[in-house]
């Protein structure tokens, strides 16, 4: 039976049978799901402007600078 890490990822123990493929699968297999999941909590929770908060900077923006920074 394989071990686990505190994040997911199986790993063989000294109990194993001797299979390497199938424990670089497994460790490809986990480390893909774990990018995954990255990739989508990171998007979701991106820094980002929006387009709304980036035209309202604009406008700041060109104002100041034709006001001369007032």
């Amino acid at each position: 039976m394989a071990g686990t890490t505190s994040k997911g990822l199986r790993y063989p123990t000294a109990g194993d049978n001797p299979a390497v493929h199938t424990d670089i699968l497994n460790l490809a297999t986990d480390v893909d799901t774990e990018l995954n999941d990255y990739l989508t909590t990171a998007t979701a929770a991106s820094t980002y402007i929006t387009a709304a908060t980036a035209a309202t900077n604009d406008s700041v923006v060109t104002t100041n600078l034709l006001l001369g920074g007032m």
